[in-house]
């Protein structure tokens, strides 16, 4: 993911049960201004008039893998995020899924795909 201005960038594991990734984060899925870091009472207020919330971030969707089960799916978002751990980056635009954010080169992104693709497959064939 970037930043709209471009000044930050960052990588983001997550389960979503959205069959498009990217519902997860516009105004067309389900996050409302609850995920937004405004105030208690700005949130409310803007709730009711029916308000969505708009993700702060550009983002392009790298990889995906799809799990029949989610407890699977949970399992290896925490591996990825536990090698990870030491390049865990706080994004500066709060938003549910911020500390599934780190920093990585392509070569360490091409290791978390191939895990993540290879965990998928073996839980496929599993079933």
């Amino acid at each position: 993911m970037k930043s709209r201005k471009g000044d930050e960038w960052f990588y983001k594991v997550g389960v979503t049960h959205h069959s498009d990734v990217r519902l997860r984060f516009t105004t067309f899925g389900t996050e409302t201004v609850h995920d937004s870091d405004l105030p208690k009472f700005e949130k409310l207020k803007r709730s009711i008039l029916g308000e969505k919330y708009i993700f702060p971030y550009d983002f392009d969707v790298i990889h995906e893998v799809n799990f029949a089960l989610e407890l699977d799916a949970k399992r290896v978002e925490a591996e990825v995020l536990e090698v990870v751990r030491g390049q865990i980056v706080l994004p500066r635009q709060k938003f549910t899924g911020q500390t599934e954010c780190f920093f990585a080169d392509e070569a360490q992104i091409g290791l978390v795909i191939r895990h993540m693709s290879e965990e998928a497959d073996l839980c496929r064939s599993a079933a």
